[in-house]
């Protein structure tokens, strides 16, 4: 769709024009709730110029805090409901879940209480719904709900009747950005403002750049079928019931400056993202009138100002009240007088000026403050509480209301004057719930696994569009189905079970005996560990026809033979576990055994092999001293003849001796080889014997320490448990006090 400058410009002149009364009431009473500003130019200036003080005593905060701090204390919390088009309660508790990740992610509660404060202080705030990539390097996107700190910025379409905006078909953001800032961003655009208004108030140093969200519909025919089904229309179709026109919605955002349009996209949806949340709306003539808490409030806290700067003066007076003296009797020491405070001893003339003794100098008393002032003061505090209808109940302070059920009507009756402010807040938050739930059909479109939150603020993830995790049973189809929200307002889940174990205990204190039907809940909306499992012992303890279904079915208190079935599988299932590790005990000390033995095998079987070659080499070493001993004369007459064969001139042949003696030296050599591993076998054997030995104590070792380790086991589970039973019977049986607040309402119990 084309866009022009100019078009845009002209609408945007249109919509601020809309706005201009109410925004500037709005900055003046937000000028005047914090402080600095509370005079009248003339008057302070007058004031200033007699020094006399010009205070601001401020009390429009502790009125502004009662409305926003209850808003943080009870936080809106957005639920999801089926409507049609397919959809299933199921899938909406997944919706539901989704949209408080996405709350928890934005910091949503921090926009929320942002844009009261705005309403609250001065008539009006916003908070806006975004998207961008989940993660730096991904491509899935996510919704985002984002704190608006300049509602002044802001400009939807002043055409809007509805509190929450959701009527809205235009909608602007201005944004100011340096020269370089949008030179870097737009680098072929000119930098040009968009708001010529605001280039012209002096702020030209930065580039006005705006943001525009506006909607086009487009008609469509539409044909209800005989079945049910709605379909696009077409001439001639077959089983149409009834046809007739719808309007598609489309959501279209720019960016422009003064020249360009610098970007252009679809927003998803159908709604303008920028969710507007008023103060005390009023239509007058046609057009809107905002009001904030404190616009009533002004004239009074002028008053206020006045009449304590008043009360101030004339007390600052009191320390320099004025002398009474005769003329002539004080000018000589002038000085002093002027400023006695710097004198140690202040003189006079004991005569007049016809010479006659007079007194000396007589100090005035004081100037008091009058009463009807001091009056005043407190008559323009009351008028300030009257004119919102908030008293000393609803503001915290002790007044003339005695009993706790007068002081909590008195307090009512303050909430309900100023109810409409967290009213506006929660039909906003409603809209920014839809907004978000017409963007995720198109922001989650794909399969994936995202997370949800659940009322407790547990998390977890879920698949959807077709995508599962481990233990999912149902598909979730966010692309398909009508869905509607509503936005229910009250304390946190964590404040509701504090609150609930402290009445219980205040309960249970006066009728001890409710412990036996109702101690399960108390433990539960308890917070230290281990307090489910302790709820849930308890549980089974009270009389099944105080339970309810789902508890019942838990305890199984709705049948004995299941009751005593659970027993003997129970008691079946620890002697099994008994049994089995005993079993794996002996499985392996058997191992164990078995290869003990089988290394004894080994190791006897090595000591025979060495015994072996022991007799071997000690029958092979004897036969060979005896073959020496036989065979030496041989050798000796051997030597003889050779000795003697050189006389006869020619060599004799090798002699039977030589070859026995090369015999007998393989044979030693042989000898010598069976002896160095009859050594070598040894030294193993007596190594694989060392080894079972290390084995065997290593086992021994192992065994004692598993022992050891499940008697000590044993040991501290029953100390654990002893001490558990004893800090539940010391928190049940010993008597508390309950402590309760000046309102009556228990705040704890010691």
């Amino acid at each position: 769709m084309a866009i022009d400058v100019k078009d845009v410009q002209e609408a945007f002149q249109d919509t601020k024009s809309g706005w201009d009364e109410n925004y500037k009431t709005a900055k003046a009473d937000l000028k005047f709730q914090h402080g600095g500003s509370q005079w009248d130019d003339g008057d302070r200036n007058a004031r200033e110029v007699l020094k006399r003080p010009c205070l601001e005593v401020n009390l429009l905060p502790q009125f502004v805090r009662q409305i926003t701090n209850d808003v943080r204390m009870n936080t809106p919390a957005i639920n999801v409901s089926p409507v049609g088009g397919g959809a299933d309660m199921a899938t909406a508790k997944v919706l539901q879940g989704l949209i408080r990740n996405i709350e928890y992610t934005s910091s949503a509660a921090e926009a929320y209480s942002n844009a009261l404060e705005y309403a609250v202080k001065g008539g009006i705030g916003f908070f806006r719904l975004d998207h961008d990539y989940e993660a730096l390097d991904g491509f899935n996107q996510q919704i985002f709900i984002r704190k608006v700190v300049n509602p002044f910025a802001n400009f939807i379409d002043p055409k809007s009747i509805e509190d929450d905006g959701c009527d809205a078909k235009l909608g602007f953001t201005i944004d100011g950005l340096t020269k370089k800032e949008f030179e870097e961003l737009y680098p072929d655009a000119d930098a040009e403002s968009f708001d010529k208004d605001d280039q012209k108030s002096g702020s030209g140093a930065l580039v006005t750049v705006a943001e525009y969200f506006h909607i086009e519909e487009e008609e469509k025919q539409a044909a209800l079928l005989e079945d049910g089904t709605v379909v696009e229309y077409a001439k001639g179709m077959d089983g149409v019931k009834a046809v007739r026109k719808l309007k598609k919605k489309k959501v279209y955002r720019c960016r422009v400056s003064g020249a360009d349009i610098l970007e252009e996209t679809i927003f998803p949806g159908i709604y303008i993202p920028i969710i507007p949340v008023y103060g005390e709306v009023t239509w007058i003539d046609g057009k809107r009138k905002i009001k904030s808490l404190i616009a009533d409030m002004k004239d009074p806290q002028k008053m206020h100002n006045y009449w304590a700067s008043l009360e101030t003066q004339i007390l600052m007076m009191q320390p320099i009240a004025p002398v009474m003296a005769e003329f002539g009797q004080t000018e000589d020491f002038a000085d002093d007088w002027n400023n006695p405070g710097n004198a140690s001893v202040l003189r006079y003339k004991g005569t007049n000026a016809l010479g006659e003794k007079i007194a000396p100098p007589q100090r005035l008393n004081p100037p008091v403050t009058p009463q009807g002032i001091t009056n005043a003061r407190m008559t323009s505090a009351e008028n300030m509480k009257q004119t919102v209808g908030m008293y000393d109940d609803s503001l915290g302070q002790r007044s003339n209301a005695v009993s706790g059920v007068a002081i909590n009507n008195r307090k009512v009756e303050g909430e309900v004057a100023t109810y409409h402010f967290g009213d506006n807040l929660n039909r906003s938050i409603a809209h920014g719930g839809r907004v978000a739930l017409s963007m995720i059909p198109t922001i989650y479109d794909t399969s994936r696994v995202v997370r949800i939150m659940g009322e407790e603020d547990s998390s977890e993830e879920i698949g959807i569009n077709g995508e599962f995790v481990a233990g999912q049973k149902q598909a979730f189809d966010l692309t398909a189905g009508q869905y509607d929200v509503r936005v229910t307002a009250g304390p946190s889940f964590t404040t509701k079970r504090q609150e609930a174990a402290q009445y219980l205990q205040t309960l249970i204190q006066a009728q001890p005996e409710l412990v036996q039907i109702a101690g399960d809940i108390l433990v539960k909306n308890m917070d230290f560990p281990g307090s489910e499992a302790l709820a849930d012992r308890l549980r089974k303890m009270v009389p099944p026809n105080l339970l309810s279904e789902k508890d019942r079915q838990a305890n199984q208190e709705e049948d004995p033979e299941k009751i005593e079935l659970a027993k003997k599988l129970q008691e079946a299932s620890q002697h099994m576990a008994t049994l089995q590790s005993a079993l794996d005990d002996k499985t392996a000390k058997e191992q164990a055994d078995i290869e003990t033995d089988r290394m004894r095998v080994a190791i006897e079987a090595e000591k025979a092999k060495t015994d072996k070659y022991k007799v071997e080499s000690d029958v092979e070493l004897r036969a060979a001293e005896l073959h020496l001993q036989a065979t030496a004369p041989k050798a000796s007459a051997g030597g003889t003849a050779k000795a003697a064969a050189p006389s006869s001139g020619s060599a004799p042949p090798q002699s039977g001796a030589e070859e026995e003696m090369l015999s007998i030296d393989e044979l030693r050599n042989l000898l010598e080889q069976r002896t160095q591993k009859k050594m070598e076998d040894d030294a193993a054997a007596a190594e694989m014997q060392r080894q079972m030995a290390e084995q065997q104590a290593a086992i021994a070792e192992q065994e004692a320490a598993k022992e050891h380790g499940e008697k000590q086991f044993q040991v501290e589970l029953v100390s654990a448990v002893v001490g558990a039973v004893k800090e539940l019977t010391a928190a049940v049986q010993t008597p508390k006090q309950v402590i309760r607040d000046d309102a009556g309402k228990v705040v704890g119990v010691k």
